[in-house]
């Protein structure tokens, strides 16, 4: 069953203009995983800042998954605690045919009682957005 707590949008009051912010919570409980079940819930919570035609994000996300039982070739059952922090701008003054460009710093931590699953990671993501 996953429960997904659609996303909230507040401003916070950030000196002399409001910061917009999205709130996002995932939360899933037994769902079937190669061959074993577990429990997993994610949250998340991003700003976002217009400043000119451009879109400035930052966010940060949580999420933890515990395993009910180990597979028979591991050592024990999988406990993982993630943590994302991002931060990406929107260039919609480059816009072409409704659609602007877009770049994201990622830095992804894994703990992980499985050192298969335990990364730390960097990426950079680039791409195209929808201009509104």
């Amino acid at each position: 069953m996953i429960i997904a707590h659609p996303a909230r949008r507040f401003y916070v009051p950030c000196l002399r203009r409001p910061l917009s912010a999205d709130l996002i919570l995932v939360a899933r409980a037994g769902a079937q995983t190669n061959f074993y079940r577990d429990n997993a819930f994610n949250m998340g919570l991003t700003f976002y800042r217009e400043v000119g035609r451009m879109t400035l994000t930052a966010g940060a996300e949580y999420g933890r998954l515990e395993a009910d039982d180990r597979l028979a070739i591991l050592p024990q059952s999988r406990r993982d605690k993630l943590t994302r922090v991002h931060v990406g701008a929107v260039f919609r003054q480059l816009t072409v045919a409704g659609f602007a460009p877009m770049t994201r710093l990622v830095v992804d931590r894994n703990r992980s009682s499985l050192e298969f699953y335990d990364y730390k990671r960097t990426s950079t993501e680039f791409g195209v957005s929808r201009a509104f």
